[in-house]
């Protein structure tokens, strides 16, 4: 996502709203109707060019045309308000509304991403940060000033720090009332709960929006009409690559079906006891995926939303020291020298065991609070041990 954009600034309150969609997404969406039409309009012979054009037109159109409203789609407040008022930080989401105390946060933080590639994207984000380690992305952008630009127009409103690449850029006063957090009411969740003798049981379904499910299946049925309708005709009989792309589309079109499936159908659980804390996945009542820590070693419950991060991470004590060290480390490096970051990969390997990641992305970030919750409760976890 390109994160939010400020619309409004009042005397005691700023209103941010998502940014509108990149130019490159529009770009493509509309040549992916291009190719559509003129896949259309061979079929009916208005034009004729050669007949293996048809499947090209259609492949292409298929693929762009969803793929651009596919990565438009994100599950995120529509609306986030700092109210200097009552010092809250205000998210509208489809019905429900989240109040969160200023209190809560510790600072806005601009720092670079981890990526393979510096065409990979946007480069650096805007997170506000709060005293549990949860990462709101406000705004992504391959320039670090357009970050430090939107968090100096929020200070005014909500006076916390602003730290740039780990070092301290603004120092707010921070220093507001503690308040409680104004939750919508549990009612709203989709989120089932099971309480028996000393354990709690969550479970909720996986399940996407259906027209995200659509659009997926509809990319990968472009890619899969360009390759067996048109380039694997176009190739010789005697040519062993042939065969082998055709086993590797094959095993994508199976993984593909099995996470549009699990999408569709998939239950996620929690399990908190009086011994361990446990994440499992399951598909048509079989378990595919389990994660567990011991309940005594649970330091830290983080969650938020971002673009590619939208998760809710438990935390470990060793995997809150290591994280915190990677971190460091991290906004030391240049993202452009390979070797280096190779250096990380054992630690990034050790925290993956000290550390269990539940998928967000079917939950609302309100849902995500509601648990949130509740489990600190639960785990009776120290209400400020943050990052």
């Amino acid at each position: 996502m390109n994160g939010y954009e400020i619309k409004e600034i009042l005397t005691d309150e700023v209103l941010l709203v998502p940014s509108k969609p990149s130019p490159f997404l529009i770009i493509i969406t509309l040549l992916g109707i291009t190719f559509l039409v003129l896949a259309v309009l061979t079929k009916f012979r208005i034009i004729t060019p050669p007949e293996t054009t048809f499947y090209v037109f259609l492949g292409f159109g298929l693929g762009f045309a969803f793929a651009g409203p596919l990565f438009m789609m994100r599950k995120t407040p529509d609306s986030i308000v700092f109210s200097k008022t009552s010092e809250s930080v205000i998210f509208s989401e489809k019905e429900a509304r989240v109040a969160l105390p200023f209190s809560q946060f510790i600072r806005f933080d601009i720092s670079g991403r981890l990526s393979p590639s510096e065409n990979s994207g946007p480069s650096y984000t805007l997170d506000l940060v709060s005293k549990t380690g949860s990462r709101l992305t406000l705004k992504e952008s391959d320039t670090m000033d357009e970050l430090t630009a939107l968090a100096e127009k929020l200070v005014p409103c909500i006076d916390i720090d602003i730290r740039r690449q780990n070092t301290v850029m603004y120092q707010g006063k921070g220093n507001y009332r503690e308040q409680h957090s104004s939750l919508p009411d549990p009612s709203l969740s989709s989120v089932q709960l099971q309480h028996l003798l000393d354990t709690d049981t969550y479970t909720w379904k996986s399940r996407k929006t259906l027209w995200s499910l659509f659009f997926v299946a509809a990319v990968f049925t472009g890619m899969n009409i360009m390759f067996f309708f048109w380039a694997f005709p176009a190739m010789s009989s005697y040519n062993i690559g042939k065969y082998f792309i055709t086993i590797f589309m094959a095993f994508i079109d199976i993984l593909l079906l099995f996470i549009i499936a699990y999408n569709a159908v998939g239950i996620s659980k929690v399990t908190v006891s009086k011994e361990y804390f446990a994440y499992e996945q399951f598909f048509f009542g079989f378990k595919i995926s389990s994660h567990v820590l011991p309940r005594d070693s649970i330091a830290l419950i983080s969650s938020g939303f971002s673009g590619n991060d939208n998760k809710m991470t438990i935390f470990s004590r060793e995997g809150k020291t290591l994280h915190d060290t990677l971190i460091m480390e991290a906004a030391q490096i240049d993202r452009r020298d390979r070797q280096t970051l190779f250096t990380l990969i054992p630690k990034l390997m050790q925290l993956r065991n000290e550390i269990i990641e539940i998928d967000g992305s079917p939950l609302y970030f309100y849902e995500k609070l509601l648990l949130e919750k509740l489990w600190v409760e639960k785990l009776q976890l120290p209400e400020n041990s943050g990052l």
